[in-house]
């Protein structure tokens, strides 16, 4: 095993040619991992700011003993990570976060991991999270078909722990007697009947093999929803909005042919991510959630393959490894021997360590690195790899 020294801390062009490669500077944020790189990426965010509150937009208020920041290693296992708690109070009643995004668009992609805590009641009526077009203060309408100027919401949330996209759009159908008083959103995929009564649409049925799996408590899951609003119609004929859903990589749609508005000016305009609960059989247990993205681009699973492109260089395939911090090592399975070259960078872009080497494991001293957020890069057989550790000592 290689013998690994802490290069001195040098500045040159290329210290800040990694900067602007690693790092995205948010206003009192940490320094994101590479997938907030990606030039399509609108919102990133790790739970690492402080505080949360400003980079997210609180605009009810929501107490730390909802929303409460904590320690926990998260979805990929970090040391030092953090993650969002929320739980809801005793009683109906609820917990989220928001971000209203810097600009309205037509179509978007939300990515963010969320776990459901021990002793969790997935008998308990619920609601969750994803993106919303409209105006903030219609955030939460429930009860009326929306009139395809004002708003459309899709959440993220499962039914007995079963999970679906919960969506109020113009062309909702599923459970409306009265348009505007007792008109509920539709169930994308729809399993709540064989087309008796709800799910009459065969398209909007779980297709062979796409029925999403029944959540379990304390796991990590990666979610990721995309909506297209489509071209704006004054009718229900030909729409051509589109609703799609991801559970740890596996796709569970798409649903096509939707209308969701009548107008171009109706766009999305925030993320909502949240835990409602309509009465009090809920369990004090709630969710975690970590490693929030938005993005004009599909966004994918860390584990998976993702196109980073950066202005004046090629776009080229990075991946991020399966890093594991221990109690004295930093530790980097390359799954072969191979030849190598190790780069890492601390938050100011600084290269504190930069070595080359063949070998199927790489082990580095944690000692020899001062507490603090590093990005290490990677690079193999014409790949980079890029990961964030936390060391904390």
């Amino acid at each position: 095993m290689d013998t690994f020294t802490i290069n001195s801390i040098f500045r040159s062009r290329w210290k800040y040619a990694v900067l602007s490669l690693f790092f995205i500077i948010q206003e009192n944020s940490w320094a994101q991992n590479s997938e907030c790189e990606q030039l399509n990426v609108i919102f990133c965010s790790g739970f690492e700011e402080t505080p949360w509150r400003d980079l997210w937009n609180d605009y009810d208020g929501n107490p730390d003993s909802t929303n409460r920041v904590i320690s926990d290693p998260g979805p990929h296992g970090t040391e030092g990570n953090h993650v969002m708690r929320l739980r809801v109070p005793p009683g109906r009643g609820g917990a989220d976060i928001v971000k209203v995004l810097p600009k309205s668009y037509d179509k978007l992609y939300a990515r963010w991991y969320e776990y459901w805590e021990p002793g969790y009641n997935f008998l308990a009526p619920n609601h969750g999270g994803g993106l919303f077009a409209g105006e903030r203060n219609l955030l939460g309408q429930a009860g009326r078909r929306p009139s395809g100027s004002d708003f459309v919401e899709s959440w993220f949330e499962h039914i007995e722990g079963r999970p679906n996209l919960y969506t109020y759009y113009r062309g909702m159908y599923m459970d409306c007697v009265d348009p505007n008083g007792s008109c509920w959103g539709d169930h994308f995929p729809c399993f709540l009947d064989s087309g008796q009564g709800y799910c009459t649409n065969t398209a909007h049925r779980p297709q062979p093999g796409k029925l999403p799996p029944l959540l379990q408590e304390g796991k990590w899951y990666c979610i990721e929803q995309m909506i297209d609003l489509g071209t704006p119609t004054t009718t229900a004929e030909n729409p051509d909005g589109i609703l799609n859903l991801w559970i740890d990589g596996v796709e569970y749609g798409p649903w096509t042919g939707l209308w969701f508005r009548t107008t171009a000016s109706l766009k999305i305009t925030l993320l909502h991510i949240g835990l409602f609960h309509h009465d009090a059989t809920h369990s004090v247990e709630g969710v975690y959630l970590d490693d929030v993205i938005v993005s004009t681009d599909p966004i994918g699973c860390r584990r998976e393959s993702v196109i980073v492109n950066q202005t004046g260089v090629k776009k080229k395939q990075t991946q991020v490894l399966n890093v594991q911090v221990t109690g004295t090592k930093i530790i980097l399975p390359l799954h072969k021997v191979t030849k190598a070259a190790i780069s890492i960078c601390d938050v100011a872009g600084n290269v504190v360590y930069k070595h080359q080497l063949q070998t199927s494991v790489v082990s580095l001293n944690k000692g020899n690195f001062s507490a603090g957020t590093y990005v290490i890069k990677t690079q193999m057989e014409g790949l980079s790899y890029f990961n964030k550790v936390v060391i904390t000592h």
